[in-house]
């Protein structure tokens, strides 16, 4: 009997100390830093007390000083953005239920106290069971919330790919939207000076009142364009910040544009594709979800005998005599033999194989999108660099020639810095879109190709 209740003792002891793990991130922290490092060659740190958000403020003080190139940005971003500290929690919650799939559910103690009503004594019966059950399922419960902590990790991978993206192209909106500013004001100061050369050549009689109506016409169109342009560039900064996790909004920075920066390399279509389907973090999720759904199954499978507890039983009876004996606790899968769990979950397995497919054809069209918008606009911006904007400025040169040899007005020469104005806008707009699109595709391709 002495055996018995020692060896239930240690039982109870060993099952105690299994239950004593504790939520660990570090090793899943420090694969994610090692990704974040592979594709951006940047690092990012996760902010869970007041000494990280100083090292955060003091690392995004020191990058806004003399002005904020887009790398600088992507650096900051990376490390004060709200939204990618946010994601970096969910590690912690994913971790928090992997742990909580491996630990055994509680024993259940179970005990009666019975009083006779004539004659004295006490009958006790006390019983501890622990849930054996545990013992198939919790391998099962384990794999499955590994694979949810697998898809967690590319979670939050993409967020930070996303938020990569995000950047550069917010970035770029302010840096392009600050030269097409500059070229609209331009624009605005010509067609006032349009104004002004119409109303003299209308006081000689050269121009009709028709003639200036149309001028003052453009001339109140290129403000109400100024007025668009200059509400999109604050509301790029506005947005750029927001991404930077910037609070004081009103400080402002500049950012330091290098025109000469290379775009990354296009891939051609094929080994996009291929790249793609390979790299994409979304397809890796898939199949990680795939993989989820098969360990639930196997899962359900094994819970026919939901509850299985087995332990120590002890009665004492009302003359004293005292029974020791082991507990058996067990639910009879008779009507519930878990055909519904099973029949769910196989539906599931289904569902994410047909989502995994579906989502092979989403990043094909994406792909393929991206590389069509880049093809055009490479060759919208090759046709206003070699062409267009040089043809506008040999026609300004020869309007020029022809002003000072008093053959043409200055209103001719005044349309054409006009229309030279409009071409650079264009090409700046299209060197926007050109950079946007080539982040989309870096995005689209799973990180840098």
């Amino acid at each position: 009997m002495k055996r018995f209740i020692w060896g239930t003792f240690a039982c109870f002891l060993g099952v105690w100390t299994m239950g004593c793990t504790t939520v660990q991130t570090q090793p899943e922290w420090d694969r994610l830093r090692g990704e974040v490092k592979n594709w951006t060659g940047e690092t990012i740190l996760w902010e869970q007390e007041e000494a990280d958000r100083t090292r955060i403020q003091e690392a995004v003080l020191t990058r806004l000083k003399d002005g904020l190139t887009r790398q600088e940005a992507v650096q900051i971003a990376l490390l004060n953005n709200r939204e990618i500290q946010a994601a970096f929690e969910q590690i912690g919650i994913a971790k928090s239920d992997w742990v909580q799939a491996g630990l055994l559910h509680n024993p259940s103690l179970s005990a009666f106290f019975r009083f006779p009503s004539g004659g004295s004594g006490t009958n006790t019966e006390a019983d501890v069971l622990f849930p054996f059950s545990d013992l198939w399922q919790i391998p099962w419960r384990q794999k499955a919330a590994e694979a949810h902590l697998e898809q967690v990790l590319l979670e939050v991978e993409k967020t930070l790919l996303d938020t990569v993206r995000k950047t550069r192209q917010a970035w770029d909106s302010v840096a392009f939207l600050g030269l097409i500013l500059k070229d609209t004001e331009a624009l605005f100061k010509k067609a006032r000076e349009i104004v002004d050369e119409a109303e003299k050549r209308k006081a000689f009689g050269f121009l009709t009142d028709l003639d200036v109506y149309h001028h003052l016409i453009s001339e109140k169109e290129a403000e109400t364009n100024l007025l668009r342009v200059r509400r999109n560039w604050v509301q790029a900064r506005v947005h750029l910040n927001r991404i930077l996790g910037l609070d004081d909004l009103s400080s402002g920075h500049g950012v330091v544009m290098d025109p000469g920066e290379p775009l990354p390399p296009v891939p051609e279509q094929t080994e996009a594709v291929a790249h793609a389907l390979n790299h994409r973090l979304d397809m890796k999720m898939a199949d990680f979800k795939v993989w989820e759904a098969e360990k639930k199954l196997r899962l359900q499978k094994r819970r026919v005998f939901k509850e299985l507890g087995m332990g120590a039983s002890f009665e004492r009876e009302v003359d004293g005599d005292k029974t020791f004996g082991p507990g058996l606790d067990l639910e009879i899968p008779l009507f519930d033999q878990n055909q519904a769990q099973i029949a769910r979950a196989s539906y599931r397995l289904r569902q994410a194989r047909k989502n995994r497919q579906a989502l092979e054809g989403e990043i094909r069209e994406q792909v393929l999108h991206d590389l069509e918008e880049i093809r055009m606009l490479k060759e919208q911006c090759r046709l206003h660099e070699k062409h267009i904007i040089p043809l506008r400025k040999k026609a300004l040169a020869y309007t020029a020639r022809w002003v000072n040899a008093m053959q043409m007005n200055r209103l001719h020469l005044l349309e054409s810095e006009r229309e030279l104005i409009e071409s650079k806008m264009e090409h700046l707009k299209a060197r926007r879109q050109l950079n946007h699109a080539v982040w989309n595709l870096e995005y689209h391709l799973g990180g840098s190709y």
